[in-house]
């Protein structure tokens, strides 16, 4: 599409970007498994030395896997056993059985006060804190989203049946975390090379178009708006006030003529 801006004819330019969801690659030493959003945390999935299974969170240091299903519900050793016992005795006793014995935590609410400390560091937690913290983290459509795109990818490639538009296709359970742990698995044991994901190939790439540009600017300028708004909900007598005392559009409008006036993908015709 053109836009007509300050009576030139300008093109918003589309963008070719990694597309969201979970990728087995080949790392530096060896194979890992990355959940990449469309919004929000991103894990990352690795074996290290010890055979122990480890994941990140958003970057942050290590934790064994366990404290993230714990987390999600599954909370005692014999429940994680359970889940892989169909899978073959050398990753039971080489890699569950370590993580576990690493893993200091026993239940659901110890595993989400460690997961407060990784992502909150300093603060003072309580244990209606670190419950709050995990779900507006994980199950919070505002801060959350695995995306359409991830989800449909998931589903097809690791036989999920979990739809997108279902109550929380949007958002990681414990079942999409068991059973891409278990594929990663396979992945490690056999060295299928054909399993692996390559990054740079078009088939894990998307095209974002001029409505996404646009609306992720919007999506910022109605948050500044938010703020503004309520700011003055503090200070203003209610008495006298009015919808426009409170609501200001120049934030969304702002933001819209800065893209497409000197963003970089908005380029003369």
């Amino acid at each position: 599409a053109t836009f007509i801006i300050n009576w030139i004819e300008r093109v918003i330019v589309n963008q070719i970007v990694r597309s969201t969801w979970v990728f087995f690659t080949i790392g530096e030493e060896w194979y890992s498994l990355k959940v990449i959003p469309a919004k929000g945390s991103w894990f990352e999935i690795d074996i290290e030395k010890r055979w122990i299974i480890n994941v990140k969170i958003d970057k942050k240091r290590k934790l064994p896997i366990s404290v993230l299903f714990r987390a999600f519900g599954m909370e005692s050793n014999a429940e994680i056993l359970s889940a892989f016992s169909d899978m073959w005795d050398d990753i039971i006793t080489n890699n569950v059985a370590p993580t576990l014995e690493k893993d200091k935590t026993t239940n659901r609410l110890e595993a989400l006060h460690v997961i407060y400390k990784l992502l909150r560091p300093g603060d003072l937690a309580t244990d209606e804190r670190v419950e709050e913290l995990f779900q507006v983290t994980f199950f919070d459509e505002k801060r959350f989203d695995l995306g359409e795109i991830a989800r449909m990818k998931m589903n097809f490639k690791l036989g999920i049946a979990t739809k997108y538009e279902d109550e929380n296709g949007k958002f990681l359970n414990i079942n999409d975390l068991i059973i891409s742990l278990k594929y990663y698995l396979n992945l490690v044991y056999w060295s299928k090379e054909h399993m692996v994901d390559d990054i740079d190939h078009l088939e894990n790439r998307r095209v974002r178009s001029v409505w996404e540009l646009v609306m992720d600017k919007i999506k910022v300028g109605i948050a500044r708006m938010e703020r503004i708004t309520k700011d003055r909900m503090t200070i203003v007598e209610l008495d006298d006030a009015t919808p426009g005392t409170f609501i200001n559009s120049r934030p969304i409008v702002a933001i819209l003529k800065e893209f497409f006036g000197s963003s970089q993908l908005s380029q003369f015709m």
